[in-house]
């Protein structure tokens, strides 16, 4: 599929999407088929090329970002739709729980991205993923299992239903391949605190210190802005979202015991 093309092609869930679609990928990264800058709209041009443009690009919600939310969510969405033609299709990664009207800025970021979506660009696809993981990829046990390889990790009893990268790729295709509109939840079947995924997942054996020792430690590091915290994080981590109903034609991977 030489028509379409990924943005953040080169990240976690956008190699393994460029990889299912045969796409090409735009990116910062000297190993992208177009390099590019989406903070910049006039860099965007290339875009007008492809039939089909999938933005997976954003920003973790663990640490605060040293660029701004706000910047990469929306700012940068605006410069890709900028660019784009009516006739071509725009698909958008967001995240489960986007909503303009919420209280982390990560969620709220990437809900009023998916409103100027639906204001400004008729032909498009919204795919809203849970926290994605695979065992298989070094950049994923980078990020989840390594800060916990000495053994010892906080109790985190944040849940979610984890789904796995291939599952979302998986998806992107079916959407591209059947031209499907719209905006749709995909998650895994298991709701799992951040303990179990690092355990069951991650295959790393933990001792956890209880929620009651270190949450105190959290909330003072978060209202100091310390370790890569801030406010935000420790809202995220309390906050408590709906899931909405997930689409038939997405079946995730059953996570091995």
């Amino acid at each position: 599929m030489s028509d379409v093309v990924v943005i953040g092609g080169e990240g976690f869930l956008g190699s393994a999407i460029v990889e299912a679609l045969d796409a090409d990928s735009l990116g910062r990264s000297q190993d992208a088929d177009i390099q590019a800058n989406i903070l910049l709209h006039e860099d965007l041009g290339a875009l007008q090329d492809y039939d089909v443009v999938i933005n997976c690009v954003g920003l973790s919600p663990l640490f605060e970002p040293k660029t701004p939310y706000k910047a990469i969510h929306v700012n940068a969405v605006k410069n890709i739709l900028h660019v784009l033609d009516d006739d071509q299709h725009y698909v958008h990664i967001s995240a489960v729980g986007a909503d303009p009207e919420v209280k982390p800025t990560y969620l709220r970021t990437k809900g009023v991205a998916e409103a100027i979506i639906r204001d400004n660009h008729e032909y498009h696809s919204i795919l809203r993923p849970d926290i994605m993981y695979d065992a298989s990829s070094e950049t994923w046990r980078e990020r989840m299992v390594k800060p916990f390889r000495f053994g010892v990790m906080p109790y985190l009893s944040k849940r979610s239903r984890p789904v796995h990268r291939g599952d979302v790729a998986d998806a992107v295709h079916h959407v591209v391949d059947e031209d499907i509109t719209g905006s749709y939840d995909v998650y895994g079947d298991e709701s799992m605190t951040m303990t179990d995924i690092v355990r069951r997942i991650g295959g790393q054996r933990v001792l956890t210190i209880p929620e009651f020792v270190w949450y105190p430690f959290f909330f003072a590091a978060c209202e100091a802005r310390l370790f890569n915290l801030s406010r935000d994080q420790r809202i995220l981590y309390d906050y408590e979202f709906d899931y909405g109903d997930r689409p038939d034609w997405f079946t995730p991977s059953v996570i091995p015991e």
